[in-house]
């Protein structure tokens, strides 16, 4: 097969970035793009070399008010509404409320034992590995609470919240998330957090306004047009840029996890989210962990497994390239036997991380991943959709970038998209 010859749209978006930055002006996208009906016309008149250089240095001239940014974190000790008491490490914790916790307006019912005993419940909305969501009301106001399981301590008949580390640190992270990310542009892409609090008995919830449905249902429907996909990616990386202004790492970025709301998408579900420094980089205990241990979430939406990079914005930005392909082809991206997936990440070079090695295998790697995107996208994108694949393809390719360190940042794939329908889908 033919290998696609992309546009270097997306790359050539990262010249005009220059001129934001302080350098030389150049042409703006909308100049050096002839947008035509065809893919063989969407080329862009500027060189393979620049290109590849502007990309690389697309990241590097960073103004001081985001260098500001970027040096926020959120402290170990946020007062999230939940106050975590550590009786038996590892098997048993308590939890007690706090100044800023939150009580809903009904009585929930008995403790949840299991995904099973939540599916049985007539208030479950959705239930998970570790919890479940039931409706609730704060002040009259609807709301969803997330649950999570527990055990019947023989000793006492008290419930013991053994899973319930996710549902700490979920609050840790949304009450940072908005008393120091408020101001952000993509803080409106966070599902709405509206507080935490702990039960008469002990329970610890978490109270976030109620979305419509997930992306992963809507999907169920059948793909969605691409003038959806501009609007869903903006959303999800405008929410990702968000996170990284604090350097949190999400970890399970995938159709179940994102929310939608009208029009609009919300990141959800923080239970596995970390950060290298702060309160995402310690565990329930408060114990900071390495690096190997903060590796969490859904394993086959990370690089290669996740064996071969440590917790990154830049794996976030890799399983939201993976979520966007399910928007194009839900069919194929979340069918049971994950045949496409499997095959997309297959190593050929056992157990090498990328950086050792050669440059003839990074190549063959390279070209391999984008041998896969081809394929995938002459098969979704199908009639007049067709004379969109060339740009796709840029774009694609610099999200699935094998090396981490280069590979596209939310806030350039966010303004990509923008620009992809200023210039494109508006024809």
């Amino acid at each position: 097969m033919d290998k696609i010859k992309g546009s270097g749209f997306f790359l050539n978006l990262f010249k005009s970035r220059e001129a934001d930055n302080g350098k030389t002006e150049s042409p703006s996208p909308a100049q050096n793009i002839s947008v035509a009906e065809s893919a063989k016309e969407l080329q862009a008149d500027v060189s393979d070399t620049f290109l590849q250089k502007s990309f690389r240095q697309r990241s590097v001239e960073l103004t001081d008010d985001v260098q500001t940014l970027k040096a926020r974190t959120i402290g170990k000790n946020i007062d999230s509404g939940i106050q975590v008491k550590v009786i038996v490490p590892g098997i048993k914790v308590e939890f007690k409320g706090t100044n800023s916790s939150v009580q809903c307006d009904d009585d929930l019912g008995d403790p949840v034992t299991c995904k099973e005993d939540a599916e049985r419940s007539s208030v479950c909305l959705a239930s998970g590995s570790n919890g479940c969501v039931v409706d609730c009301k704060i002040i009259g106001e609807p709301l969803i609470a997330k649950r999570s399981y527990c055990f019947i301590d023989p000793d006492d008949n008290k419930p013991i919240y053994s899973d319930a580390n996710g549902i700490i640190r979920e609050a840790g992270v949304l009450t940072g998330l908005v008393k120091l990310a408020s101001d952000h542009p993509g803080f409106i892409n966070i599902v709405p957090f509206k507080g935490a609090g702990v039960t008469t008995s002990g329970e610890p919830l978490i109270f976030l306004e109620k979305a419509d449905t997930s992306l992963e249902n809507q999907l169920s429907k059948g793909p969605l047009s691409l003038h959806q996909f501009a609007d869903l990616g903006r959303d999800l990386f405008s929410g990702l840029d968000c996170m990284e202004s604090l350097n949190l790492v999400h970890q399970d970025i995938k159709p179940a996890n994102l929310l939608l709301k009208g029009k609009s998408l919300w990141i959800a579900d923080f239970g596995e989210t970390t950060s290298k420094t702060g309160f995402a980089s310690s565990g329930i205990d408060g114990m900071v962990l390495a690096d190997n241990e903060r590796v969490a979430g859904t394993r086959e939406i990370k690089p290669f497994h996740a064996n071969f990079e440590p917790p990154l914005p830049a794996s976030d930005i890799w399983a939201a390239g993976l979520t966007l392909l399910s928007v194009l082809n839900p069919e194929k991206m979340l069918d049971s036997d994950r045949k496409f997936l499997d095959e997309f990440h297959s190593f050929p070079f056992e157990t090498l991380p990328y950086h050792q090695l050669s440059t003839e295998q990074q190549h063959q790697l390279r070209e391999q991943i984008h041998q896969h995107l081809d394929r995938f996208l002459e098969e979704s994108l199908t009639g007049s959709d067709a004379r969109f694949i060339p740009a796709m393809a840029d774009f694609l390719y610099q999200i699935f970038e094998l090396d981490g360190t280069q590979r596209l940042s939310a806030h350039d794939a966010e303004r990509a998209l923008k620009m992809y329908q200023k210039t494109i889908l508006r024809h």
